[in-house]
C-alpha cells in the first residue's frame, strides 16, 4: 500500500516542478479569417504560437478571437497544456 503522505509531497506532473520563466514564447503566424454571415463579412484573427524550454519541450497553441492580441493570449494559454 501506497503512503499517502508521499503523493502529497511528489509533483502531480512535470509542469509543476519546471518554473515558467525558462520558457520562451515565438508567435509563428498571424492570419486574418473572415466569415460571411447573414448581416456582412465578420472579421477575426488567428494566432500560431510555439512555446519552449530550449532543453527539448515544445507546446503548439492556436488562439482565434476579434482581436490579435486576444488571440495571442488565447494561443499562449493553450500552449501551457499542450507541452
Amino acid at each position: 500500500m501506497v503512503n499517502s503522505k508521499e503523493n502529497e509531497t511528489r509533483p502531480r506532473n512535470r509542469r509543476q516542478n519546471t518554473p515558467r520563466e525558462k520558457w520562451s514564447e515565438r508567435v509563428i503566424q498571424i492570419s486574418r479569417v473572415t466569415k460571411v454571415c447573414k448581416g456582412g463579412k465578420k472579421l477575426s484573427f488567428r494566432a500560431v504560437v510555439v512555446i519552449g524550454n530550449e532543453n527539448g519541450q515544445v507546446g503548439l497553441g492556436v488562439g482565434k478571437a476579434d482581436d490579435v492580441v486576444m488571440a495571442i493570449t488565447k494561443a499562449i494559454t493553450c500552449t501551457t497544456f499542450n507541452y
